[in-house]
């Protein structure tokens, strides 16, 4: 019965490691735009636009520009600072979920993706609160492009959202 605002702050092609001048990472403070403070700003000018707001929950869902261009370590220590800090800011028990790369593209690419999948299906393991949602298969665009389609990118939003009524059920 509560309204809902989305706050994007999706951009593609993006990593933690800067990469085309964009960064996610929120102690970057060389790279031209850092994404995360974007995303904070963004998220800060709705809360005053409308008094009484709240997050309800962080959807996050990258990871593959990484593949290349970080370890897995370093991968999961960025990706849980970020999570504590947007704990620290909107609250300690922020719900946090994490979409999964499209299957198809982990299994085709040649590319060393298990490092970067494993932390996100190991995150749940590791921060409490938080979640992972599998990428549905069958749900890209084509064999050459495997990026999800809208089919798949609905699906996830939809898992998503079951896998947050799952955790926020007690509430």
């Amino acid at each position: 019965g509560r309204t809902v605002l989305l706050v994007p702050g999706a951009r593609g092609d993006t990593s933690f490691t800067p990469k085309n001048g964009y960064t996610w990472d929120p102690a970057d403070t060389g790279t031209r735009v850092n994404l995360y403070r974007r995303a904070v700003a963004a998220i800060d000018k709705a809360l005053a636009a409308y008094p009484g707001s709240q997050v309800a929950a962080v959807l996050w869902h990258q990871g593959e520009s990484d593949v290349p261009l970080t370890t897995g370590p370093v991968y999961q220590g960025k990706l849980d600072s970020l999570i504590a800090d947007l704990r620290a800011r909107y609250g300690e028990d922020l719900p946090v979920i994490l979409g999964g790369m499209a299957p198809e593209e982990m299994e085709c690419s040649g590319r060393d993706y298990p490092k970067i999948h494993a932390v996100h299906v190991d995150t749940p393991n590791r921060v409490p609160g938080t979640a992972f949602v599998a990428g549905a298969r069958n749900s890209v665009n084509s064999e050459t492009d495997r990026h999800y389609n809208g089919a798949g990118m609905r699906q996830m939003g939809h898992d998503m959202w079951d896998e947050y009524r799952r955790m926020r059920a007690e509430h």
